[in-house]
């Protein structure tokens, strides 16, 4: 649509523990690129959350809190897309 286009991209690698993985920031970055270059977000409107020393780190209240900066700040009309990639878990 001509709304606007807006992302939550998260990427948790686990570094130093156990169960740690490799490829959950180039699959965010990945992401990233792809939303820009062929479905026009603006980069301004991709919000980054993986476990480096350079981004915002991916806590569950900032992962909550961004989650629901997406929804708030969206309109009929908006695209909205959320990414995770890192490991699953159930919490009652």
């Amino acid at each position: 649509g001509n709304g606007a286009r807006r992302a939550l991209l998260v990427g948790i690698n686990y570094r130093g523990q156990n169960g740690e993985l490799s490829g959950c920031h180039n699959d965010v970055f990945n992401m990233k690129t792809y939303l820009m270059n062929v479905h026009g977000f603006p980069e301004s409107d991709i919000t980054v959350l993986v476990d480096d020393t350079s981004h915002a780190y991916p806590t569950k209240r900032k992962i909550i809190a961004s989650l629901e900066s997406l929804v708030s700040r969206s309109v009929s009309g908006d695209s909205a897309y959320f990414h995770y990639s890192g490991h699953g878990g159930l919490l009652d």
